[in-house]
């Protein structure tokens, strides 16, 4: 076969726990839309589900490879986990990540591939993401992250209609469908498996511009999304965690020592606004974590490792990310009238003085 009309392979990677009720719609529709000219490798990495989900899988579809796990290593370690297989197994040109809850569309992966193809400076591309089934309202068109380490997605809830859709460079790709270039992966690592759940896209997105890579949203190719927003929010531990880990790990210490003063005010506006819930015991439980040596130790290893990628600065990141929070599911007057303007005040202040 000639080079040029060779196919292109890419491994298609969903970590599945109990997915069962997902599956007839995100596995049959992957295989309705299976395109002719990329050679699609199909590979669910169950987290011990226990609702047959493994088994199901097989048994209706035993085109599709079914890793299963003894433990629940959440989505970043099921991940992780799943692309060392994948790699095992032999190269593959693109790696797409996948959850259970997506369904996709006619042509989506051919123009995921497409765009990779002509940018190769691009290490991440993500579909525009569409709620489901919501199908006119919009979950990502890109995702954002806000300079204290919070992300969120661009224009969620919105009505397609109310935007003008075009390819741009996005802050991060969002986990629940995005392609990645290997060499990428070489050089920067996936997720960390520790994170489990939450923020390790948004982490993997700031990786991969410091290492000089660039993350996309290409709005040709379209994913619909079973989200559910207060469904995540019930694991705020989680967030808070990783939320602290990516900004201690990412930016410089200069950087931090800067930035310390509004992330006081944010981390006692946080903790404040959930007194008397359990969100206020998991964040406490996030800051418990960075008390323990072992995992002070892990994260001196973890910023060495990411300095050694780094070719662009903090100045170069801060410029790129948002000075205040804009997401629906979480706008309140006090975000708009109080929080939103002292971050944006600060972020002024700070562009300054950071130059490194």
């Amino acid at each position: 076969m000639d080079t040029k009309t060779k196919k292109k392979k890419v491994a298609i990677l969903i970590v599945s726990f109990n997915a069962r009720e997902y599956l007839d719609e995100c596995i049959g529709s992957l295989l309705q839309y299976a395109s002719s000219r990329v050679e699609e490798n199909i590979v669910v990495y169950d987290n011990h589900s226990n609702d047959g989900t493994p088994d199901y899988i097989l048994n209706r579809w035993p085109q599709v490879t079914v890793i299963k796990s003894e433990v629940n290593y959440g989505y970043a370690g099921g991940n992780v986990r799943g692309w060392e297989i994948i790699q095992r197994e032999g190269p593959v040109d693109y790696l797409i990540l996948l959850n259970q809850d997506t369904l996709v569309t006619q042509g989506w992966v051919e123009r995921l591939v497409d765009f990779m193809d002509a940018h190769a400076k691009a290490g991440s591309a993500q579909p525009l993401l569409m709620l489901y089934p919501e199908t006119q309202k919009i979950n990502s068109n890109g995702n954002i992250i806000q300079y204290l380490g919070f992300g969120y997605s661009s224009y969620n809830s919105h009505a397609l209609t109310s935007i003008a859709l075009r390819e741009h460079r996005i802050n991060y790709a969002s986990g629940a469908a995005t392609i990645l270039r290997p060499e990428a992966l070489h050089e920067v690592s996936l997720f960390e498996e520790f994170m489990f759940m939450y923020l390790e896209d948004l982490d993997l997105g700031w990786r991969l511009t410091l290492a000089g890579w660039e993350n996309y949203l290409v709005p040709e190719s379209v994913v619909y999304h079973k989200y559910e927003f207060h469904r995540g929010m019930r694991q705020f531990y989680f967030f808070e965690r990783n939320r602290l880990w990516i900004l201690l790990k990412n930016y410089r210490p200069l950087t931090l020592l800067l930035l310390l003063p509004v992330l006081l005010f944010m981390e006692a506006g946080i903790l404040l606004r959930s007194a008397g819930s359990n969100a206020f015991f998991s964040k406490v439980r996030a800051y418990l974590f960075f008390l323990k040596l072992k995992n002070i130790r892990e994260l001196i290893r973890m910023h060495k490792s990411v300095a050694s990628i780094r070719r662009r600065s903090d100045r170069h990141m801060l410029d790129s990310f948002s000075p205040v929070i804009r997401f629906q599911p979480l706008a309140s007057p006090i975000l708009m009238f109080i929080v939103n303007p002292v971050l944006w005040g600060y972020y002024q202040v700070i562009r300054f003085f950071i130059f490194w």
